[in-house]
């Protein structure tokens, strides 16, 4: 099943993302109908269950296929100067490595949209931080649950108008999920989730009394 699942995202990687992928170029809806198709079969490969390297393997697999076809040197269908195309990211959390492969989903666009550019600049950022503490990974003093916090709220907004929506709320559930189970989350990861569902972001009181 996981190997049909990786040969389908593979082919759907080069249609969906690469207007030079097949002698007769898609149309923006057909690209779209393409990588909507591998989201949700990756979405549904990720219901339920443990978050562990084997659930995130076919999404693992998709990223590869991508990377694949930026190293061919395929033309993009929206080409995004700022966003730095990730492949799969280094071995180490899984929750970290769940997000990380989510923010390279984010960057890639079907079809021009107004805020692909912003979308994919976000996405970038957070999957650099995530890979920097995965190559740190066992060495660092980072709060990796506020990190998996603050990444977990700016994919999520920014997947709000991407193909891909689902198997965020998927893998942002299971991440946030196996973070806790981890090790207790600190005050700073709640306050910051908090923060992102009621709107309303609480301000350290660290000012001296005058």
């Amino acid at each position: 099943a996981d190997a049909a699942l990786d040969a389908l995202t593979a082919a759907a990687a080069r249609v969906a993302f690469f207007k030079d992928a097949s002698p007769a170029a898609a149309a923006d809806d057909e690209r779209t109908a393409v990588a909507d198709a591998a989201y949700r079969a990756l979405a549904d490969r990720n219901k339920g269950g443990v978050l562990d390297d084997a659930s995130l393997r076919p999404l693992d697999a998709f990223r590869r296929a991508v990377a694949a076809c930026d190293a061919e040197g395929l033309a993009r269908a929206v080409p995004i100067d700022e966003h730095v195309f990730y492949g799969a990211p280094p071995p180490g959390a899984a929750p970290l490595r769940a997000l990380a492969l989510l923010a390279g989903c984010l960057g890639d666009h079907a079809a021009w949209a107004a805020e692909a550019s912003d979308r994919a600049a976000t996405a970038a950022s957070v999957a650099e931080d995530l890979t920097t503490q995965l190559t740190a990974y066992g060495a660092s003093t980072v709060d990796e649950s506020l990190l998996v916090a603050r990444a977990a709220v700016a994919l999520l907004h920014c997947a709000q108008t991407h193909g891909c929506g689902r198997l965020a709320r998927e893998l942002v559930k299971k991440a946030w999920a196996a973070t806790c189970a981890s090790s207790p989350p600190s005050d700073e990861a709640f306050r910051h989730l908090l923060g992102a569902v009621t709107g309303v972001v609480e301000e350290d009181d660290d000012d001296d009394d005058d």
